[in-house]
């Protein structure tokens, strides 16, 4: 196997060197942003904690002034935590991280100065290099303990070594016994430490939230444990909502983060747009000045989507989860986030004078000045060179016109927005191996699911519940109205019901749907609890009545279908 594997390795790395490497250029570019990135990451701690250390100085000298109040005003929980730790260490650069000996490299590529995330595709599609059959046999938990048990050198052969070679669903496997490997480190050393120390630590990472204070209450516990004990973000998520009973098996933090995704894309925050043509979102490039702190948020809360294994109902488009691996928005990615500017911006570059028999100034009447929509549809006025408005694009500049047309679209006009944003998601990931393991597009499956839906797998992993079985006679007409369902109701009944159009990676039939008995027959509509990805179906008399009911449930349900 290991001699296999090896050559294997060899022809994937020929495909990589056969095909385009991203520009000198954008490459250098993307290895200044990312150090920009870790600079403005610690200078945020730093000002977080010069911040408290200036809050404990005030309060030490009010408690020691003889005119100070006897009683004081309790302590926000994020001030009380902070009185513990005064000064930062400069963590280690992203740079630095990645050139830690890793499990994902070997002595060849590092000579070859190889990174896949440089290719944005090979010679060959990446998918060919991957055997689904020996995936099915790998046994990626005893793979990683047999590999954290012994010196690397030691190790004769592991599948870890290979990541090209692993399936996406193996690779989020080895992602999810990496991170709960570290959380039950943390939950060990917690425990020790609490057997001898009167102070206790929590081995978990738990929020306090309110259902109408929501955002407000998820940005103090994220921003402060983000910045202040990133660590603490790597430990299980748990969410407790006030006033609330009931422990968090999953269904609480799953609609946690269906509530909060729902509040803040919302159009009246303004923080992001749709596009018309892709239904995707994309940043507003004139939101409010003052959002930093939300857009952190948002990206804090796709790392730990993923690190906590839940799906998000939110539709990007791959540019972003490019941007999100370090790289940076080129013409190419126009296609998939832009679609109409993509194809004038192709059509310009393979205008043909002669053959058309006029210039380019006389046919497109461009220059170097373009209007950019923001959310409100508002034109925004932009030079991509100095004085661009008297620069028209010709025959001569058009290239230059389109890479920085799209820099401006993808890049320099939402950078303002991205760069909080994308501090979040390093808040949360900065140390994990998503960058040596993953391909962008792998990890918008990480955080939206799959597309491809197979209701034959949804149907072979559900659940009942409450007297039905898989051989009742509504079970039976309910799965026989199901495949008969066009795509568009399919996505409409699993938003319904588990609150996400798209599939976990692996399909359908890792989502185990509940369906439970909710009475008999009646004329009340079908309900789900999208937390726990349970539908409550009433035993109605006949299938047409069940195809009504349930036409009318998910054609009508609001928001994410929470009942």
């Amino acid at each position: 196997m290991k001699e296999g594997v090896s050559v294997l390795r060899l022809l994937f790395y020929a495909n990589l060197l056969s095909s385009q490497r991203d520009s000198l250029e954008v490459i250098e570019t993307e290895r200044k942003n990312y150090e920009k990135m870790e600079n403005e990451l610690v200078k945020r701690r730093q000002r977080y904690n010069d911040d408290a250390s200036d809050n404990d100085e005030q309060h030490e000298n009010e408690r020691k002034s003889p005119t100070s109040e006897s009683t004081s005003e309790p302590s926000t929980p994020s001030a009380a935590t902070t009185t513990t730790t005064t000064t930062t260490t400069k963590r280690k650069s992203i740079n630095e991280v990645d050139e830690i000996e890793s499990p994902y490299e070997n002595l060849l590529q590092i000579k070859l100065g190889l990174k896949p995330n440089e290719y944005r595709h090979g010679q060959h599609q990446f998918d060919i290099f991957v055997n689904e059959y020996a995936n099915e046999k790998i046994d990626i938990r005893k793979e990683y303990l047999n590999f954290i048990q012994q010196p690397t050198s030691s190790i004769q052969f592991s599948f870890i070594f290979y990541p090209f070679f692993l399936s996406t669903i193996n690779k989020i496997a080895l992602l999810n016994i990496e991170s709960k490997a570290r959380m039950y480190l943390q939950r060990r050393s917690i425990f020790v430490h609490n057997i001898f120390s009167s102070i206790r630590l929590n081995p978990f990472f738990k929020i306090h939230v309110r259902r109408n204070h929501l955002i407000e209450d998820a940005l103090i516990s994220l921003e402060y444990q983000g910045i202040e004990h990133p660590d603490e973000l790597k430990k299980q998520f748990f969410v407790e909502f006030e006033g609330e009973q009931g422990h968090d098996e999953g269904g609480l933090s799953k609609e946690f983060f269906q509530l909060i995704t729902e509040q803040i894309f919302s159009p009246e925050y303004g923080m992001f747009m749709t596009n018309e043509e892709t239904r995707c979102l994309w940043f507003n490039p004139s939101a409010a000045e003052d959002l930093d702190r939300e857009y952190t948020l948002i990206g804090m809360l796709l790392g730990l989507a993923i690190y906590n294994s839940i799906i998000l109902d939110i539709k990007f488009p791959p540019v972003l989860y490019r941007k999100l691996m370090g790289k940076i928005g080129t013409f190419e990615d126009l296609e998939t986030s832009h679609p109409t500017i993509y194809r004038s911006l192709k059509s310009l570059l393979t205008f043909n004078e002669e053959n058309e028999g006029m210039t380019i100034e006389d046919a497109f009447g461009l220059t170097f000045q373009v209007a950019i929509a923001d959310a409100m549809g508002s034109r925004l006025l932009f030079d991509l060179k100095e004085n661009g408005e008297i620069i028209p694009v010709t025959n001569v500049n058009r290239e230059e016109f389109v890479r920085l047309y799209s820099d401006l679209l993808l890049n320099k006009s939402i950078e303002k927005q991205f760069d909080p944003f994308f501090h979040g998601f390093l808040l949360v990931t900065h140390d994990s191996s998503l960058r040596k393991l993953f391909r962008p597009d792998e990890i918008e499956l990480l955080v939206a699911g799959s597309q491809v839906l197979d209701f034959n797998q949804l149907a072979s992993a559900a659940a009942y519940d409450g007297g039905y079985t898989k051989d009742s006679p509504t079970i039976k007409n309910f799965w026989s109205i199901l495949m008969t369902f066009t795509d568009e109701q399919k996505r409409k009944f699993l938003r319904f019901t588990t609150g996400s159009d798209r599939a976990p990676i692996g399909g359908l039939v890792r989502l185990k749907l509940i369906i439970s008995r909710n009475g008999p027959d009646a004329d009340r509509l079908p309900t789900a609890h999208t937390c726990f990805n349970a539908l409550l179906l009433p035993d109605y008399s006949s299938i047409e009545k069940l195809q009504e009911k349930l036409s009318i449930a998910i054609d009508n349900a609001a928001g994410f279908g929470l009942r």
